[in-house]
């Protein structure tokens, strides 16, 4: 199995679970080394905070909307026109919450193997892996941190789980689709029977994946770009899933209205 590691802020009590994957060669591999950049810092290129710029009304709409899709609708954001007239040129600047969070926090990579005596670079300030915990008053900043993250870096090959989140959202919908179905279905058993036919093949293909991933997981020559592969690859097998899915309820609802 090998070791696993989380990023421990220990002033603040917050923790990263890297979502591309939790083996330490594959954290520095991986995106989510960038993320420490971004929470550690005390400004921007700039020297000040992080604006997107617009130079047309279409340019600031689209800002806008992109903020609240992808930061969410909670965030604030201030917006500074170059003409205030027209408001054609200028900025928005979002209230961020974790760009520079932990600029000057003592933050660590914890492995769940460190132990005071045995680990060399432990210190007895360190917390041990199976305590933190948001049970013990530690808070996973992951979710919301790396949304943020992805907004600010903007390019999909340099955003951290990508396909984590990608996964995550089909298979919610994949979920909802399913319970549709389900209570649609009622007693009706030609619909039960496509009903389990999918989720078996829903099984088949979470095995598969959980297999290939564990098997590459062993190895470090070349993992990064065969397990993006392998997630792409479920990925796609995920969607066809939900498309047959989408289409027997369509199919069931119109037969039993």
């Amino acid at each position: 199995m090998g070791q696993y590691f989380i990023i421990v802020n220990i002033d603040k009590k917050e923790y990263i679970d890297p979502p591309d994957s939790a083996k330490l060669w594959e954290i520095c591999a991986n995106n989510t080394v960038r993320m420490l950049a971004y929470l550690m810092a005390t400004n921007d290129g700039d020297g000040a905070f992080i604006a997107k710029h617009f130079f047309s009304k279409e340019e600031f709409k689209e800002i806008i909307e992109n903020i609240k899709r992808e930061l969410g609708s909670d965030y604030e954001v201030e917006i500074h026109c170059a003409d205030k007239k027209e408001c054609e040129r200028g900025y928005v600047m979002p209230k961020l919450k974790y760009f520079g969070r932990w600029a000057g926090d003592r933050v660590v990579v914890l492995g769940d193997y460190a132990e005071p005596g045995f680990t060399p670079n432990f210190r007895p300030e360190f917390p041990l892996y199976d305590d933190v915990d948001p049970k013990n008053g530690w808070r996973n900043i992951t979710d919301e941190a790396v949304r943020e993250f992805n907004w600010y870096i903007e390019l999909d090959e340099l955003k951290v789980g990508r396909y984590y989140y990608e996964i995550s959202e089909i298979e919610k919908e994949i979920n909802r689709i399913f319970d549709e179905l389900r209570r649609t279905c009622g007693l009706d058993a030609r619909c039960r029977s496509d009903l389990g036919k999918l989720s078996k093949e829903l099984s088949e293909v979470e095995r598969k994946y959980s297999e290939e991933i564990n098997a590459r997981a062993k190895t470090i020559e070349n993992a990064r770009a065969e397990i993006a592969k392998i997630k792409r690859d479920y990925i796609e097998a995920l969607e066809n899933i939900l498309k047959r899915a989408k289409e027997r309820l369509v199919y069931y609802e119109i037969i039993h209205a």
